[in-house]
């Protein structure tokens, strides 16, 4: 039958042009998730040598400005290495500066950003009673959103930069910090070349919840709490993340 030919091809054709569009949609997802996933294993993989033999002064200024937040905080304080015993120093955890890279909407390149974070992996937990730290669950978000529609309340979002920074460390924490984060923290910071020790590394206290700490997302979670309840809010009894006002 010619028609019912005529229909079929027709139909062949819108066929092919449909999925010949999805097809290209679906490689340019392709292309670009890859592109992504390349990206987040480059920032994440990038050591402080490669990002300033790459970046060159992007990525000092990136290191130092990360060093400097931490030093007006007052995150922690140099220690002599002879000055700490022979259980302190045990105890001693590592540290890592992470660097990523930030780009503007049209994807070019706008400039480096640092963050030093403790290595908690290597303190023993079993030294703590409790480092969970409570996450509001979606239904207590939604109820608060549900109360706040109906009784007309402002609801605005707030993002603390730094936030567990603004916590005080309870337990006495040292690190070490590598020599080539050590050589640009002298560089900006003389005061701690006293510090310095024969490998290039300095040994430092943690007087704030630094990123990596086990402890860091408790003590944090404590501080903020503390702060709410002081001005009038009360802690959820079933849900300790919800701190709703009285």
């Amino acid at each position: 039958n010619r028609s019912t030919a005529g229909k079929s091809s027709r139909y062949a054709e819108y066929t092919y042009i449909v999925s010949n569009k999805q097809t290209q949609k679906n490689d340019w997802y392709n292309t670009k998730l890859q592109n992504a996933k390349a990206r987040c294993q480059h920032v994440y993989r990038i050591t402080v040598q490669a990002a300033l033999k790459q970046f060159g002064s992007f990525a000092d200024e990136a290191i130092m400005k990360e060093l400097m937040q931490l030093h007006d905080k007052k995150v922690f304080i140099g220690k002599h290495f002879r000055s700490l015993s022979l259980k302190e120093r045990r105890k001693i955890i590592r540290s890592s500066m992470f660097l990523k890279e930030k780009y503007d909407a049209m994807g070019v390149f706008e400039k480096m950003k640092a963050r030093l974070v403790a290595g908690g992996d290597m303190q023993d937990k079993s030294l703590y009673e409790d480092v969970s730290s409570p996450t509001a669950s979606v239904q207590a978000v939604f109820i608060v959103a549900t109360v706040a529609a109906k009784e007309r309340r402002h609801v605005v979002t707030a993002d603390i930069g730094g936030a567990y920074l603004n916590a005080d460390m309870v337990e006495v924490v040292h690190m070490i910090i590598k020599k080539e984060i050590a050589s640009i923290l002298i560089k900006w910071l003389p005061e701690y070349k006293q510090y310095m020790n024969e490998d290039g590394t300095i040994i430092v206290q943690l007087k704030k919840a630094l990123y990596g700490c086990v402890e860091s997302g408790r003590l944090w979670n404590k501080e903020i709490t503390r702060q709410l309840v002081s001005m009038g809010y009360e802690q959820n009894p079933c849900n300790r993340a919800a701190v709703p006002n009285r």
